[in-house]
């Protein structure tokens, strides 16, 4: 385990509490499962699914703060379903907290926290298997598009990894809510620079995935404008509201009232605001093939005032 740690920068981490505290009213969970991780999701019968940065790992996951072999999620003869933290540098958290023991059971929608990333694991129905879509309509769920097994029993039968498809936008949403609090916390018990690295990846990598074509809803946009004004606020950097204007001029979307509301009241208080940058916006966002709403002029006017 020397060689992951050296690999790995520790990340101190608020006190721990008991994972399943909150939730002793929720069922356990049991087989067949689905686990929801970057973007991806990917359905457990049965046997062992590993997760890590390693890329022979089962769920690879990418970040400084995730171990080579991080943890395991496993399926016992019974159908009980437990998570096993592989003596990793930084833990893991379950629903917040971190597991102050190697091996804990998972409850139906358990969230977990490996890194930056969120992990998200969900019972399936062992008859019918159904998806629930952005709209909340309920759809059968695609042909599974390759098959894993298991690492502690090769001859096992195949366990089926459903195609990969994109999360809900709630999801992601909480997902970067959840690494903020985490971030938070760090900051509150002396660990600020630990805070801001924890913090600033996520949103790194959601300016990345915009440029790079993927859609930004809205609810995204406004969680990454709070974490990003939450940044400058530690840091003292205004790059970090500057952030906010390169995120949608990245996603070509125009800032809604209450993105505006929070970089107004951040201005108001004395922030710097890069204002060439916000006219280049509002330009560039004019010149958009489709004709803006009336609601997205009227933003456009309170954007363009920011760049006087």
């Amino acid at each position: 385990m020397t060689s992951i740690r050296r690999h790995t920068p520790l990340v101190p981490s608020p006190q721990s509490r008991s994972p399943h505290a909150p939730q002793q009213q929720r069922s356990p969970l049991k087989a067949p499962i689905s686990i929801v991780a970057a973007g991806k999701e990917w359905e457990l019968c049965e046997g062992v699914m590993s997760i890590g940065r390693d890329p022979n790992a089962d769920i690879p996951l990418e970040g400084p703060l995730v171990s080579r072999m991080h943890a395991n999620i496993s399926v016992a003869p019974d159908g009980q379903v437990s998570l096993e933290d592989l003596h990793s540098t930084n833990g893991v958290f379950v629903n917040g907290n971190k597991l102050s023991r190697p091996r804990v059971a998972l409850y139906d929608g358990d969230r977990l926290l490996i890194g930056t990333t969120e992990i998200s694991v969900f019972g399936l129905r062992p008859s019918a298997t159904v998806r629930v879509d952005e709209e909340g309509i309920e759809r059968p769920r695609p042909p599974a598009s390759d098959t894993l097994r298991s690492r502690a029993n090769a001859d096992a039968p195949p366990v089926q990894v459903p195609m990969h498809r994109p999360t809900v936008s709630t999801g992601r949403t909480a997902a970067i809510d959840l690494v903020g609090t985490f971030a938070e916390q760090m900051m509150k018990t002396g660990h600020p620079l630990e805070a801001v690295r924890t913090l600033s990846e996520p949103l790194q990598n959601l300016i990345k995935g915009a440029s790079a074509g993927l859609a930004v809803p809205a609810n995204i946009l406004e969680s990454a404008t709070r974490h990003a004004l939450r940044l400058q606020a530690w840091t003292q950097r205004d790059t970090w509201v500057d952030y906010v204007f390169e995120l949608h001029l990245a996603s070509q979307q125009v800032p809604a009232p209450a993105v505006l509301q929070l970089v107004e009241q951040a201005t108001a208080a004395g922030v710097h605001v890069d204002r060439s940058l916000v006219r280049y916006l509002a330009v560039t966002l004019e010149r958009r093939p489709n004709p803006a709403t009336a609601d997205e002029q009227a933003c456009l006017a309170r954007l363009k005032r920011l760049g006087e």
